[in-house]
């Protein structure tokens, strides 16, 4: 019986040995106040600059200069413990099962000299170049301009959310700054109701960066598909970092979006403070317009290599069609952990 458990214990090191397997995460949670329209809410949140994640990724050796990885990622929401990425909120999705374990990607894959092909639910291509050029960063729904004006407006991403289920994506080994990636999804109508196709070209070396991107979406039976593309430029002069993205697309009902967006940011010791700008028009075939604009200041100080304290204001306005313009101005306060 010792013999046993010794064996199963030699086996266990040495498969541990030769797979790497990391766990990671981020948790954030602070205060929130809001003011749509005139009607104020104060809110103890979740994720206001970060969306909270916990994760596991790992790779292992197959020898022949390839490499087989994996990475499982799930949300979830650090002011009620439910699980993210979820259809509705509260108890009521949580019945009616609509929680995703691994909600963030779920995706395993294989590499070499060729590339990287991974297969399962994963970042688009153009998620995965939307921050590279927002100096300001994924500040998530609260106090992000691009975030609250490009996502809420755009074109891109309206079914996939960012991310896309059923997907299989190959992106080429990076030379000298420069990678691309596409990605395919075919239409599985019993679980994902549309066809998904994506890809972006980015190049980022020294101060400058510049990225593009493309994809097509096709809803099970359409006849037109909903098409967007992003293209960026972000420039590190040290002392402040300046950066901007153009956007637009059509949609299946012949929408058109059209956005620009420019942000900056600056170090200053252990703080860094951003702000950003963004507008976008969506126009309808009856000539309707859906006009957006918002504003955003944040502020983040660290208080270690992975802890940080933030603080942010947002003000943003819609128009649509003759209608009175709708004002939301938001303050966030709080705290974020990476482990």
């Amino acid at each position: 019986m010792k013999k046993t458990l010794v064996a199963m214990a030699v086996m266990a090191v040495a498969g541990a040995a030769s797979a790497q397997v990391t766990l990671y995460g981020k948790i954030d949670a602070g205060l929130e106040y809001k003011d749509v329209g005139g009607t104020t809410t104060t809110k103890l949140q979740s994720g206001l600059f970060s969306g909270n994640r916990w994760g596991m990724k790992g790779s292992e050796d197959l020898g022949g200069g390839l490499t087989a990885n994996f990475q499982l990622e799930g949300g979830f929401t650090l002011d009620d413990g439910f699980t993210g990425q979820r259809t509705g909120t509260g108890m009521a999705a949580a019945a009616a099962g609509n929680s995703r374990i691994f909600g963030r990607t779920a995706q395993v894959g294989v590499s070499g000299a060729f590339g990287t092909v991974t297969i399962g639910r994963q970042y688009t291509p153009t998620d995965n170049v939307l921050w590279m050029t927002d100096p300001m960063g994924a500040t998530g729904a609260v106090t992000g301009p691009m975030y609250n004006v490009f996502y809420q407006t755009g074109t891109y991403d309206t079914l996939s959310n960012g991310r896309q289920n059923n997907a299989i994506s190959y992106s080429i080994p990076s030379m000298s700054g420069l990678n691309a990636q596409v990605m395919f999804a075919p239409d599985e109508s019993d679980a994902d109701a549309h066809r998904y196709a994506g890809a972006n070209l980015s190049y980022a070396a020294g101060p400058l960066t510049a990225t593009i991107a493309w994809e097509n979406t096709t809803a099970t039976g359409a006849a037109k598909s909903t098409t967007g593309w992003l293209t960026g430029l972000a420039y590190d002069l040290g002392a402040f970092k300046l950066g901007g993205e153009v956007m637009g697309g059509t949609t299946a009902t012949d929408s058109t979006t059209t956005g620009w967006y420019l942000g900056a940011s600056t170090p200053m010791g252990a703080a860094t403070l951003s702000a950003g700008y963004a507008n976008a028009k969506v126009t309808k075939v009856d000539g309707t317009e859906t006009k957006s604009n918002a504003m955003g200041i944040n502020a983040v100080y660290s208080l270690s290599k992975r802890s940080n304290v933030y603080g942010g204001w947002l003000s943003r306005e819609e128009q649509v069609g003759a209608a009175a313009a709708v004002k939301t101005n938001g303050l966030v306060a709080g705290l974020r952990h990476d482990f």
